[in-house]
């Protein structure tokens, strides 16, 4: 389970790692991966119902532009 945690943070750093650049301004948003916090569930079992991601910069914020 825990390996399945870490890869799933890995992935959500790597995509957000860089911020996307926009026409208006090319220089990309460094997005840095802060913490997972499990919700719900039994920790450290396969149980767990989520995990909250938290980020540097809020990736709503972010376009893909």
């Amino acid at each position: 389970m825990k390996k399945i945690v870490f890869t799933v943070i890995a992935i959500a750093g790597i995509l957000l790692l860089a911020g996307c650049p926009t026409p208006i301004d090319p220089t990309p948003t460094a997005v840095t991966f802060e913490s997972a916090v499990q919700t719900g569930g039994t920790s450290g079992t396969a149980d767990s119902t989520g995990l909250t991601l938290t980020f540097s910069v809020d990736p709503t914020t972010l376009t893909a532009d």
